[in-house]
């Protein structure tokens, strides 16, 4: 792929973006340091995330990356 190909590419994935709100309930005591690329909010042991996406699938998997990369805790797996 060439650069006016990406520079299209680009432009037009981000003209498709849209907002997710992503819920996580987390473990008790979870905790994390560090830059928080998202806008987060806590209810008790659970997180409201939001991302933006493609889609809702992609935006999960951006959130579950991004805990998975930070605190080790994969949100895939039942708690």
């Amino acid at each position: 792929m060439n650069s006016v190909e990406l520079a299209k590419h680009l432009i037009e994935r981000a003209k498709n973006l849209q907002e997710y709100i992503v819920t996580k309930k987390l473990p008790n005591g979870f905790r994390f340091g560090g830059q928080v690329p998202f806008d987060m909010w806590f209810t008790g042991s659970v997180a409201e995330i939001r991302v933006f996406a493609l889609n809702a699938e992609e935006a999960d998997k951006i959130v579950d990356d991004w805990l998975k990369e930070r605190t080790n805790y994969d949100g895939r797996k039942e708690l």
